[in-house]
């Protein structure tokens, strides 16, 4: 028989049956409208045709991603630890994207693939300069390989290059971290002791000598 291309259709309702699942909602909404996602409903971006291939790997990692927000984030714990400062509220916010995706990863290697390729092709797109990576960047790649034990893309490489002094300090308690990746407040709670212990390297008199 000769091969036949899936329609528009059947790609949706695979992803919409693949993101409830991962949820664990039989009855969340999966919609393609590329507006905001609400309670109990998830939008993806919009989808008319067949997308190419790296766009319907961005698709299904960011339905991945919000599946997983579902089923293993607590937006009033999130909120009660999560600091005012904006800098640091946007690591707090990472990290724990990070302990969301590593938890959900465990033991489904396709679910790992997705989140991996969604995460290196917007990388690609977003980080112009990859021999010049900004410190936060550094340390959220960082913690995404020690925490979620993610594959780092090439290009991103040089993030792990010469680390500073407060990628130094931060190292321990990402190990700290993975092991508390399957309770919200216990790793939101080392969260806010690595964001002060950065905050301590990256003054003059906590640098290295």
């Amino acid at each position: 028989m000769p091969h036949t291309e899936p329609s528009i259709t059947t790609v949706k309702n695979a992803i919409a049956a693949a993101t409830r699942a991962l949820a664990g909602k039989p009855d969340l909404q999966v919609e393609f409208t590329g507006r905001n996602s609400q309670d109990n409903i998830i939008a993806l971006p919009a989808l008319h045709d067949i997308p190419p291939p790296e766009a319907l790997a961005i698709i299904r990692g960011q339905a991945d991603n919000a599946a997983l927000f579902i089923r293993h984030h607590n937006p009033e714990t999130h909120q009660q630890f999560r600091p005012a400062q904006s800098t640091t509220a946007q690591l707090f916010d990472a990290l724990e994207e990070i302990r969301i995706e590593a938890l959900g990863s465990v033991d489904m290697q396709g679910v790992k693939h997705n989140l991996y390729r969604c995460f290196e092709l917007q990388s690609m797109q977003q980080i112009l300069n990859h021999s010049d990576i900004p410190l936060l960047e550094k340390i959220k790649l960082h913690a995404r390989k020690s925490i979620g034990h993610s594959p780092i893309p090439d290009f991103l490489a040089s993030a792990f290059d010469k680390p500073t002094s407060e990628i130094k300090s931060a190292l321990p308690i990402f190990a700290k971290m993975q092991k508390h990746i399957d309770s919200q407040q216990e790793f939101a709670n080392l969260a806010i002791e690595l964001i002060d212990v950065i905050t301590q390297a990256a003054r003059p008199d906590g640098a290295d000598n």
